[in-house]
């Protein structure tokens, strides 16, 4: 991958979550330092591990994103508009911010790299975050030099790769994809009430991380709202396990706190929306229970990538109520006023009524496929491979 990027060619990279995706961006940023490398990341959190993690190896890294303090933001944009920075990220709203797309004039980057590149598709990025869908635009309507591009992912389908290539006018870029297994870790899927989810968490962590003590390693329960997310965190310190909750809605303050304590492994538990998602980089997570339905296949691997990134054995538990689940997530996307209230920012670029209702009828789309995902019977390995493109293979031997 790297020896692609620096011979010049374009390049769209699907490889499963603890690969080492970012190790091919930064490495590069550091082979060729007369222009700095953009990274287009999706979440703060993400966002701001990778950067900590570029500063501790040496690479002169900045971020811009609405948590910065105004000395931050205005320090970031002097080494952008210096050339300090080898390494910039930013959101993919950010890119139509006036004020950094002029600072990144002084320097336009060499290349620009897109995380979650799946993003970018139409089945994710009419609903997800619009402004992905028009990453390439807002960076042309300022730099006449179209620079190189590196979007990576852990997963996506062919058509989704098809959607992207076209959307970033790559239709010629290479493609290079890896297996969507990682033979450590173990799926399962269990039919259960709410009740019964209530009963059976409790257990899958004591399982997972025995006495829940420093060292022992960490769980990731992934719910459908907030409300869920703070009530089964209530829940479950009631019986004694040291969680807490985590999702969009918190003060800027408590989600760092959260994320610092977690990453820092002073907190083993937390019950979050997919808020707590992409690009969590805690190696030692032993479980992953998606408690509410994921919205799409898509999200339910990305979810459970969140596990064993170390390479040990680790539990991916999907607990699934198939009415009740299913029904709250379709109303989630009939109110949509999230969906809406993003779109807005966008009718400008040709984001129109219309389009939200594509985005609607793509989202209850996916929920449908998810849904049979869920129920079908038979290895779940083999059911990923094939929805993701791949040969099936052999059965895993080692899911539900």
């Amino acid at each position: 991958i790297i020896d692609t990027v620096l011979a010049g060619r374009n390049l769209l990279v699907v490889a499963a979550t603890s690969f080492g995706k970012s190790l091919t961006f930064q490495l590069p940023s550091l082979m060729r330092r007369d222009r700095p490398v953009l990274v287009v990341s999706p979440l703060i959190a993400l966002m701001r591990n990778q950067v900590d993690d570029a500063r501790s190896r040496g690479i002169p890294t900045v971020m811009v994103n609405s948590r910065l303090t105004r000395q931050e933001k205005d320090d970031s944009l002097a080494a952008i508009r210096t050339g300090k920075a080898a390494l910039i990220y930013a959101a993919p709203e950010g890119l139509d911010n006036f004020v950094l797309r002029q600072a990144l004039s002084y320097y336009p980057p060499w290349l620009v790299a897109v995380d979650e590149l799946h993003a970018i598709g139409s089945e994710a990025g009419l609903s997800y975050r619009p402004a992905y869908r028009f990453i390439q635009e807002m960076l042309a309507e300022r730099h006449s030099e179209a620079p190189q591009w590196l979007a990576v992912t852990a997963s996506a389908t062919a058509a989704t790769l098809a959607d992207v290539q076209s959307r970033l006018g790559l239709e010629q870029a290479q493609v290079i994809r890896f297996t969507v297994d990682r033979p450590n870790l173990a799926y399962r899927v269990e039919n259960m009430s709410v009740g019964g989810k209530l009963i059976r968490i409790p257990k899958l962590i004591r399982e997972a991380l025995g006495d829940c003590e420093k060292g022992s390693g960490a769980a990731i329960i992934y719910t459908l709202s907030r409300t869920d997310a703070e009530e089964l965190s209530s829940y479950l310190q009631s019986q004694k396990f040291p969680a807490d909750f985590y999702h969009a809605g918190l003060p800027p303050k408590k989600r760092e706190e959260v994320e610092r304590r977690f990453f820092s492994k002073e907190l083993n538990i937390v019950c979050s929306t997919c808020a707590f998602g992409m690009g969590i980089d805690r190696s030692d997570v032993r479980l992953v229970v998606m408690h509410g339905m994921p919205k799409s296949v898509e999200d339910l691997y990305q979810s459970m990538g969140r596990a064993g990134r170390d390479g040990k054995p680790s539990r991916c538990v999907a607990l699934y109520d198939p009415s009740r689940d299913f029904e709250k997530r379709r109303w989630l996307i009939n109110s949509g006023k999230n969906m809406e209230k993003m779109a807005s920012s966008y009718t400008d670029r040709g984001y129109s009524d219309s389009k939200l209702e594509d985005a609607r009828e793509q989202q209850h789309a996916l929920l449908r496929r998810v849904d049979t995902f869920l129920r079908r019977a038979g290895c779940i390995v083999q059911g990923l491979k094939v929805y993701f493109d791949e040969p099936a293979g052999e059965p895993c031997g080692r899911c539900s």
